[in-house]
């Protein structure tokens, strides 16, 4: 739900686990959390998944080598993230 971020109950068919029973019991409770919590101004943009996933870890403070070494990337690679973002 948090990377798909849907706006209406039709799209939580589409998240693996939402049946049509949680769908009834708590899809406006969702639909509503989601609204109320807005993604930050950096993640809304078009980055790609892996580009938010490392935007994402550097908003909750973690180091640009804590980042590559918890998402097993290459720190050049989590500073080319960062330069598509700072380029956005």
């Amino acid at each position: 739900m948090a990377q798909l971020r849907p706006t209406i109950p039709s799209e939580l068919q589409y998240i693996q686990g939402v049946g049509e029973t949680k769908l009834e019991r708590y899809g406006e409770i969702f639909l509503k959390i989601i609204k109320e919590h807005p993604l930050p101004q950096i993640l809304s943009h078009n980055f790609s998944d892996t580009v938010k996933h490392t935007l994402y870890l550097r908003q909750l403070g973690k180091e640009l080598e804590e980042i590559a070494e918890e998402r097993d990337l290459n720190p050049a690679t989590i500073y080319s993230h960062l330069s598509e973002a700072i380029a956005e």
